[in-house]
């Protein structure tokens, strides 16, 4: 009865000592885990600093913008354009004879915002960047523009694809 006993204590021990190293290796892993979840949080409250002064600097500029005339500070007329995305689609492509130049027609306009000399992003899909068109020509529903370059390997545009004057 010693005998067994004494290797009934001896398998206590070697079983308490393994807890024992469990339990440390638990706590060394709770610890990496509190770090890391700490420095999470930290770089949370930096994100959350930088978007609220982001939409200080927004609410800034907009304000600018709305201000008017170049002489009374605001951005629209100093050559900045709009804040706001204005979409649409190319409805057809020409080449004019005399120049040689590719012209297209959008049907965006006047009443969208869209003036004589500001540049439009052509692409197809949700983003496969197409080509830059100056718009040369406004009405009030529709505008013509000329295609300033071509993306590396796009051929020319095609009826449908999209306008922007820009991409976000």
């Amino acid at each position: 009865t010693t005998r067994v006993q004494a290797q009934m204590i001896d398998a206590y021990r070697q079983e308490i000592g393994k807890l024992r190293d469990q339990e440390l290796v638990s706590r060394s892993q709770m610890i990496q885990l509190e770090d890391a979840l700490n420095d999470l949080e930290s770089q949370n409250e930096v994100l959350q600093q930088t978007a609220r002064a982001l939409q200080e600097q927004l609410k800034e500029l907009e304000t600018t913008t709305a201000a008017g005339p170049a002489e009374e500070g605001g951005l629209a007329s100093a050559g900045f354009g709009t804040l706001r995305t204005i979409k649409g689609r190319v409805t057809a492509i020409k080449t004019d004879t005399g120049s040689g130049e590719t012209l297209v027609e959008v049907d965006v306009g006047e009443s969208d915002g869209i003036e004589e000399g500001m540049i439009l992003a052509a692409y197809r899909g949700a983003d496969r960047y197409l080509a830059n068109i100056e718009i040369i020509r406004t009405d009030l529903q529709a505008s013509v523009g000329r295609v300033l370059f071509y993306a590396d390997g796009v051929k020319g545009l095609q009826p449908e694809d999209r306008v922007a004057t820009n991409l976000r």
